[in-house]
């Protein structure tokens, strides 16, 4: 070898070497350099240690407990499900899945699943297992076609929209149906007033749409019972002054004494003294009892002859054709207070169910429908009479206080027509 090509090879060598050194020195760096950035991450704690905290699972009540019953074995399993997965770490197995359905079951259901035990049944191996041989065994295996028929079946009625959505929605997940048919179907069973309106804005598209503009225009048309109920109010007035000559002439007030016996707030030395010496309680004379008490029995007929006056000289003396007056209803603890119309040739005593619904009156089904015929012997547009109110306290002026149940009906001039205690007594 000549010694040119020796100087070239360690000239070679030593190049690599400077680039060897570099790199090392790159390197160092580096390390360096992530060592500082470690050293000062240790140095800084955190602002917010993370600290592993047990969180406690809900609590939430257990399913009613199922008997057997085909009709309520999906709400069942549901419940379960429920339970089950918002309790993971508690129900961490299917043998506690499978044990605490069984707890849960009453009747025939749990002598099925008892017989599983005590047989040692392969179903009790799986939670899925157990789950579809209960199925199999309580579920409706005609479910489709039964809600199909009482989707088809179901109506309004009555009830707001929010309960009518709520029993359209738990058959129509069973049936498989469409947007389309269900749509049709929903529209079918709402209430007239409601495919009225419906019609006027036009038919969404979509289920979920339809839905929610049948809830907005039920709510509306429930505020707007409201409100021409609260619009009966203004009608109120009192009856216009007399002049001095025809002043009415009501009866002349009770004694203290017989106030306080009729309220029931007699002294009690007092009615000692009367149950004593068998004098009326009512009076404090002899020879009758309370409830056969002359006075008594008079005072009422002059406050319903009083009332009579009353309404014939506000008739007479108000520049309108009909026949008013104010009363109180009450019932349950609650007032109302509105304008009833006094017709002597009515059949009954009637109640809009307008007021009925704006103020949640209790009512019930009559036995048998009602015909009621109009004065020009055409009838009713809203067809027989199905329902009544519940007993409710009328009280008029200050000496009048009935209870009366109540037709209900469509009134479009009072929310009340009341019977004249002279047709009643006639």
């Amino acid at each position: 070898m000549e010694l040119a090509d020796v100087a070239g090879a360690v000239e070679t060598m030593s190049q690599q070497v400077n680039t060897l050194s570099c790199s090392i020195r790159d390197l160092q760096n580096g390390h360096w350099h992530l060592q500082e950035q470690l050293l000062s991450f240790q140095a800084t704690p955190p602002t917010h240690p993370l600290e592993l905290t047990h969180v406690p699972e809900p609590r939430i009540p257990m399913p009613e407990r199922y008997s057997g019953k085909q009709d309520h074995f999906q709400a069942f399993m549901m419940s379960c499900d429920i339970l089950f997965s918002l309790n993971p770490r508690t129900y961490y197995s299917d043998f506690v899945k499978i044990r605490t359905t069984i707890s849960l079951l009453v009747g025939e259901a749990q002598a099925w699943a008892h017989n599983l035990l005590r047989s040692q049944s392969s179903v009790l191996e799986t939670w899925p297992l157990f789950l579809n041989a209960m199925a199999a065994m309580f579920d409706y295996p005609l479910w489709a076609g039964t809600a199909e028929n009482a989707l088809r079946s179901l109506r309004q009625g009555r009830r707001s929209v929010e309960a009518y959505v709520t029993d359209f929605r738990r058959f129509a997940s069973e049936t498989g149906w469409n947007d389309v048919a269900l749509i049709g179907q929903f529209r079918l069973g709402l209430s007239e007033a409601l495919k009225d309106e419906i019609a006027r804005v036009g038919i969404p598209s979509s289920l979920e749409s339809l839905v929610q503009l049948a809830i907005q225009i039920d709510r509306r048309l429930c505020e707007r019972a409201r409100e021409r109920s609260a619009s009966y109010l203004p009608m109120l007035r009192s009856p216009p002054a007399l002049p001095p000559g025809n002043q009415l002439a009501l009866p002349a007030p009770e004694e203290p004494m017989q106030v306080s016996v009729a309220q029931g707030r007699l002294p009690p030395e007092e009615l000692h003294r009367r149950r004593m010496h068998n004098l009326c309680l009512y009076c404090g004379r002899l020879n009758h009892t309370a409830r056969y008490c002359p006075e008594k029995n008079q005072g009422r007929a002059g406050n319903l002859n009083s009332l009579l006056r009353l309404l014939h000289l506000s008739t007479s003396s108000c520049c309108s054709p009909l026949l008013t007056l104010p009363l109180v209803l009450q019932w349950g603890g609650r007032m109302l207070l509105q304008t009833a119309m006094v017709d002597s040739g009515a059949s009954g005593n009637f109640l809009d169910k307008a007021v009925v619904d704006a103020f949640c009156i209790p009512v019930a089904n009559k036995p048998f429908p009602l015909h009621i015929q109009d004065v020009d012997g055409s009838s009713l547009p809203s067809g027989p009479v199905t329902t009544e109110s519940g007993p409710l306290q009328v009280t008029i002026g200050p000496g009048h206080r009935e209870t009366i149940r109540y037709d209900i009906v469509t009134t479009p001039l009072f929310p009340i027509y009341f019977r004249s205690p002279l047709a009643t007594s006639a």
